[in-house]
């Protein structure tokens, strides 16, 4: 690190608010300019900037105890319980969130619910090859293999 609080690295650079931003190497936007053409631009934008915070209901809970938003919140297009938020909230500090209420899940995740709906109409066996958590494995078993409340 330099006098002026810079880490002098080829991948990233620490910014005035304490954060890391990512620096793209010359040789990746090089590469993806002839694939992505008049695209380039946004998809470059979308690398470098905040992800955007992503939920998804635990549809068991829900029916239970449905979840009000204290704000509005935009619905994820392909998931009957996927949400976007404007900004992270403290998660850990959420007892809903320990409680099993929601998963905080990246939106593409979710587009598995999306395909098995369309796909299946019976329980099926599935084997997942995901990274870990597992919340796409948890979403699937909800959607094949839901179980009648009891009483």
């Amino acid at each position: 690190m330099n006098m002026n609080g810079i880490i002098t690295s080829k991948t990233f650079y620490l910014c005035s608010l304490n954060v890391f931003v990512m620096k793209l190497p010359n040789d990746f936007t090089k590469s993806v300019r002839p694939l992505l053409e008049d695209e380039t631009e946004s998809f470059l934008t979308a690398l470098t900037g905040d992800a955007p915070i992503s939920i998804r209901l635990n549809p068991v809970k829900t029916e239970r105890n449905p979840m009000a938003f204290a704000e509005p919140v935009q619905r994820v297009p392909w998931s009957r319980w996927g949400f976007y938020l404007e900004e992270r909230p403290a998660f850990t500090f959420d007892p809903l969130f320990h409680s099993g209420y929601y998963y905080v899940q990246e939106a593409s995740s979710m587009f598995i619910e999306h395909i098995v709906r369309q796909l299946f109409t019976h329980p099926v066996t599935c084997l997942d090859l995901c990274a870990a958590p597992g919340g796409e494995i948890a979403l699937h078993s909800f959607l094949t293999f839901r179980r009648k409340p009891a009483g």
